[in-house]
């Protein structure tokens, strides 16, 4: 219950979940799995990390998404960095060709951490997200894994 706490600022958790396993359903292959990593004190949590498929199409097995969320007040212990840390490591004798990331802006600091791990800025969309009443712009990260280590 306490992911709920986090995820709340943008979707309720039961549908995350339900979303999380209709894409592990829709993976034909390729990359063998999808994480979820979570930072938690004393049994709050304080944020988490994923991997998960980009497209659920064959022709996209070696792209998966990466996304960070951080509860309020989380932010400034370098728990991103960690948890993206820990996640890249962890996937990091899969066969993954790409990773990407989406980003609701204005967030400097998360286009910052995606930057700092290699991730280059490769296109916007605009309006295409909608949380706390109002529409949001997106930018989409790409990180070219054989280009460097994953936790690099």
């Amino acid at each position: 219950m306490e992911a709920a706490k986090v995820w709340n600022k943008y979707r309720e958790l039961k549908e995350c979940l339900l979303r999380l396993g209709r894409a592990a359903v829709a993976f034909s292959g390729g990359v063998d799995s999808l994480l979820l990593l979570v930072a938690a004190r004393e049994g709050e949590v304080l944020g988490y990390a994923t991997s998960s498929v980009f497209r659920p199409r064959a022709a996209y097995d070696r792209t998966i998404e990466t996304s960070i969320y951080l509860r309020d007040g989380a932010t400034g212990l370098r728990l991103g960095t960690r948890l993206y840390a820990a996640l890249f490591a962890a996937i990091a004798g899969e066969d993954i060709h790409r990773m990407l990331a989406v980003v609701a802006i204005p967030n400097d600091a998360s286009v910052a951490l995606h930057t700092s791990f290699g991730f280059r800025e490769v296109g916007r969309l605009n309006e295409v997200g909608r949380k706390f009443d109002r529409w949001w712009d997106v930018v989409f990260l790409e990180k070219r894994v054989e280009d460097s280590p994953l936790g690099a």
